[in-house]
């Protein structure tokens, strides 16, 4: 079955409530969006937070440091007017690990410029997608008061269940099973989470895990729950300081800047005061969603009898 895919000069996308427009620097190259990225684009013309001009270039000639020795395949290059230019790594020649794309960003994350290596088969296409997108966004949500989790969230009754883990810790198997029982995946891999007037919401994310879903809607939070594969189902309330400290290490923080990290903690921090944090043990089948809904269930109805559980 083929991809469905739009091709455009211009491509705007909605994250959270975050707007960036990518936009082709001349009138050959065309911009593409495949996949459940389609449905985080926005009408044309839309005003955007971050402009990012797109061009196809020769980035053998492009000065860029060496590439890193360790499993990271990307360098920041910070500059004097408080600006930065990103390099990413791709296929090894030789002895060298080659750029195949490169991005310097203006110091209020307002506008970029992208150089992109040709694709061999559509020499006159860019497909927007990771690394670029992801790099920026979190950069710019972490300052506007979100962070990016790794997590799967299942909608069920208007309500988002978070569902954060580790890579291979199951969130793509949990979403596949929220669906199965009658929930909306906003997202199987990476979610946007943020506080606002005291309450915890949930976005979806284009950035998907093996299961492939992603929406763009927000949803209230209900619980955030952290997968831990087991051979029972059970939930585990955690305090505060612990659900800060779980969550902290399933942060998704592609800049080095202190800064920014910071801010993602401050959003952390709010998060675990403004919604309840479990540990969800689950085997995985159907009756870990169970478990995970009855949590919910049971706070609610222990909410509307003024008790703490």
């Amino acid at each position: 079955m083929s991809v469905a895919r739009v091709l455009r000069e211009a491509l705007t996308f909605q994250y959270a409530e975050l707007t960036v427009r990518f936009f082709s620097a001349d009138t050959v190259t065309q911009l593409a969006a495949d996949g459940s990225r389609i449905a985080f684009l926005c009408p044309e013309g839309s005003e955007a937070d971050l402009e990012i001009s797109c061009e196809i270039a020769d980035l053998t000639t492009v000065e860029a440091p060496p590439a890193p020795g360790d499993n990271h395949t990307w360098v920041a290059v910070e500059h004097a007017d408080g600006g930065q230019t990103l390099f990413f790594y791709g296929q090894v020649r030789g002895a060298t690990r080659e750029v195949y794309l490169s991005v310097a960003v203006d110091a209020d994350f307002r506008t970029a410029r992208a150089l992109f290596r040709a694709d061999y088969e559509y020499p006159d296409i860019i497909r927007i997608g990771h690394p670029i997108e992801e790099h920026l966004v979190t950069q710019l949500l972490i300052r506007r008061g979100c962070c990016v989790v790794h997590a799967c969230t299942i909608v069920f009754d208007d309500l988002a269940y978070v569902f954060a883990g580790h890579s291979g810790a199951g969130k793509s198997t949990i979403a596949e099973l929220g669906e199965t029982a009658g929930g909306r995946v906003l997202s199987d891999d990476r979610t946007i989470l943020g506080v606002r007037n005291d309450v915890a919401y949930a976005w979806g994310t284009p950035w998907h895990g093996s299961f492939r879903r992603g929406e763009p809607q927000r949803c209230r939070v209900a619980t955030i729950f952290l997968l831990m594969q087991d051979s029972v189902d059970r939930v585990r309330p955690l305090s505060t300081a612990e659900a800060f400290g779980e969550l902290f290490v399933r942060l998704v923080v592609p800049s080095r800047e202190n800064g920014v990290s910071l801010q993602a903690t401050d959003t952390l921090e709010a998060l675990s005061d403004a919604c309840p944090v479990a540990a969800l043990h689950f085997t995985p089948t159907a009756a870990s969603i169970a478990a995970a809904r009855g949590f919910v269930a049971a706070r609610g109805e222990a909410a509307s009898l003024h008790i703490v559980i």
